[in-house]
C-alpha cells in the first residue's frame, strides 16, 4: 500500500501570499487617495477663505456720495440718449424731400363745329280756366246751451220738531190708510204696505201732511 502524500500548511502555500499582498496593496492605496482627498478639501476652503473680501461697514457720508454718482451717471445717460434722438431728428429734418411726379402733358383735342342753335318750337298758350265759385256754406244755427231752471223746492215740518225738511217738487212720497204724515218708504213703523198709496210730496203737503221724524 502506498504511503499518503503530506499535505503542506497553509502559510507554505504560494496562492495565499499572492491573496496577501494583494490586500495589503489595496489597503494602503485607499488609506492614500482618502488622505489625498482630505487634504484637497481643505485647501480648497482656504482659498476660497482667502479669495472672499472682507466686508467693509459703509458711513452715511460714503452712502451719500454713492447715490450722488449713481444720480450723475444717470443724468449723463439721460443726456446722451436726448443728444441721440435729437441728432437722428435733425438727420431726418436734412434728408431731402421726394421729388414732384413730373406733370403729364395733356393732349390736344381737335375742336369740333360748332352747330347753329335751331329755334325751339313755341307751344301755343293754353286758354285760363275762369274760376268757379265754391258755394258759400249756411251756418247752422247754435243750439241753445241755456242750463234747465233748479226744480223748484217743497218744505215740510218734522213731525213733533221744530225741523225743516226741503224736498224737490214732484217727490214721490208714501201716505198711510190712517196717519198724518208722509214717509219715503211705505212699510215704515207700523204701516201697512198694502193699504200705502204713493202721491207727491207738493200733494202731501198740500193736504197738511207733516215730514215722518223716523224717514227724514
Amino acid at each position: 500500500m502506498a504511503k499518503a502524500k503530506a499535505k503542506k500548511p497553509i502559510y507554505k502555500r504560494w496562492w495565499v501570499w499572492v491573496v496577501g499582498l494583494l490586500l495589503i496593496f489595496g489597503a494602503i492605496s485607499t488609506g492614500g487617495r482618502n488622505d489625498e482627498e482630505k487634504v484637497s478639501d481643505t485647501t480648497s476652503a482656504f482659498d476660497t477663505a482667502l479669495e472672499t473680501p472682507a466686508r467693509t461697514i459703509e458711513t452715511p457720508d460714503e452712502k451719500g456720495q454713492r447715490l450722488a454718482d449713481e444720480a450723475a451717471a444717470e443724468d449723463a445717460r439721460e443726456q446722451a440718449a436726448l443728444a441721440e434722438a435729437q441728432k437722428i431728428a435733425a438727420t431726418q429734418d436734412d434728408a431731402p424731400e421726394p421729388s414732384a411726379p413730373a406733370e403729364r402733358s395733356t393732349p390736344i383735342v381737335q375742336s369740333e363745329p360748332e352747330l347753329e342753335p335751331q329755334p325751339e318750337p313755341v307751344a301755343d298758350p293754353e286758354p285760363e280756366l275762369e274760376p268757379v265759385s265754391e258755394p258759400v256754406p249756411t251756418p247752422e244755427p247754435e243750439p241753445d246751451i241755456t242750463p234747465p231752471p233748479a226744480p223748484a223746492k217743497i218744505t215740510a215740518v218734522v213731525h213733533g220738531t221744530d225741523r225743516l225738511v226741503s224736498l224737490e217738487q214732484g217727490t214721490l212720497v208714501w201716505l198711510s190708510a190712517t196717519g198724518s204724515k208722509f214717509h219715503n218708504k211705505n212699510n215704515c213703523g207700523t204701516m201697512n204696505p198694502d193699504k200705502a198709496r204713493q202721491v207727491t210730496v207738493d200733494y202731501a203737503t198740500s193736504r197738511g201732511f207733516d215730514a215722518c221724524e223716523k224717514c227724514y
